[in-house]
């Protein structure tokens, strides 16, 4: 009863102060992360729906590949596009540190976070360099045009092609939902719930190449 009491007392008072802003709860470990561990492939249309929407979402990426010296280098790059099977792609210059370590290692990784909202996606493939005159101008954007004064035809603007082979989503209940599950955790005593981690397998990079019949 009195956990009970202390549960309505608190969700009144919570939604009679909606002006009053709220913190997001801290992660400390996976294991909160994470109610459901679930399974799917590039089949399942409703969890590529789902990857594809919480990338544009978020659309920075910490863009993540490996140098000729074994180094790992990240950097932060806007996603120019997420593609319905995984596939992303991004901007860049022709002498980058990223098209240095591509044509050294294909392995990149691109990992969005959207910590407000305790949405989070990790998208592993094989990069390749493109320069597609086409592509370019398919993408170009405002926001590319900053770094690129020449506009879709600059000589130093090219495209990097993350193909997408796996993916791992986290997503946890947001807003006042949130809250209210950890506050009902703690009076109860019960582990809180706190999402969804849903793994992907996209399928190699080179049967997926091979299937739509896209060279490098």
């Amino acid at each position: 009863m009195r956990a009970a009491h202390f549960l309505h007392s608190f969700r009144s008072s919570y939604f009679s102060q909606r002006s009053t802003p709220c913190c997001a709860f801290p992660v400390h470990h996976e294991q909160y992360m994470s109610d459901k561990d679930l399974n799917a492939t590039a089949n399942d249309a409703e969890v590529m729906t789902r990857l594809r929407d919480l990338i544009n979402d978020i659309r920075v990426a910490m863009v993540t590949t490996q140098g000729d010296d074994g180094a790992l280098h990240s950097r932060p790059m806007y996603a120019q596009q997420a593609e319905a099977d995984g596939d992303l792609w991004f901007a860049t210059s022709r002498s980058s540190d990223l098209v240095k370590d591509i044509l050294a290692s294909a392995q990149i990784l691109a990992s969005f976070a959207d910590t407000g909202k305790q949405r989070y996606v990790v998208v592993r493939g094989a990069g390749a360099v493109h320069h597609d005159p086409a592509k370019i101008a398919e993408l170009w954007n405002s926001k590319m045009e900053a770094w690129f004064p020449g506009g879709p035809t600059d000589p130093d603007l090219t495209l990097v092609h993350l193909r997408a082979e796996r993916a791992d989503v986290w997503d946890a209940p947001s807003g006042p939902a949130r809250l209210i599950n950890y506050v009902t955790a703690l009076v109860t005593g019960n582990t809180p719930e706190t999402g969804d981690r849903i793994h992907v397998d996209l399928g190699s990079s080179a049967e997926r190449i091979d299937s739509r019949n896209v060279g490098a």
